[in-house]
């Protein structure tokens, strides 16, 4: 039986990870310039049961659960005198892992094609 305890404190976690102030930040004002990030945020989770008699003796069970909620820059939202700009954010990690797999999937298919004309 789950206990409804955890199940509320589960959700709890669930809207906090949810709520706006995860996406946009706090305006921070300075020489007449408001700045906003905006952030990409992602969650996941998973919960399971089981149990189970034996036709003898005995009796089993079991549970779990899990999850997990990542946020990570995207943009920034300048407002000033000169109007409103929307600046990206660059991952740089991201986008060097992604040319990596990418050349490696390339030398990969290279590889497999002079192999195979010999």
């Amino acid at each position: 039986m789950i206990d409804p305890q955890s199940l509320a404190s589960l959700m709890d976690r669930v809207y906090v990870a949810a709520r706006p102030g995860m996406v946009f930040s706090a305006p921070i004002e300075a020489n007449g310039y408001t700045v906003i990030t905006a952030s990409e945020v992602m969650g996941g989770g998973g919960f399971g049961l089981g149990n189970g008699q034996s036709t003898t003796e005995g009796s089993g069970g079991g549970g779990g659960g899990g999850g997990g909620a990542v946020a990570r820059p995207v943009a920034i939202i300048s407002i000033g005198p000169d109007g409103v700009q929307v600046k990206p954010v660059v991952d740089a990690t991201k986008l060097g892992l992604a040319a990596l797999t990418a050349w490696g999937a390339v030398a990969l298919t290279a590889f497999k094609m002079l192999r195979s004309a010999r």
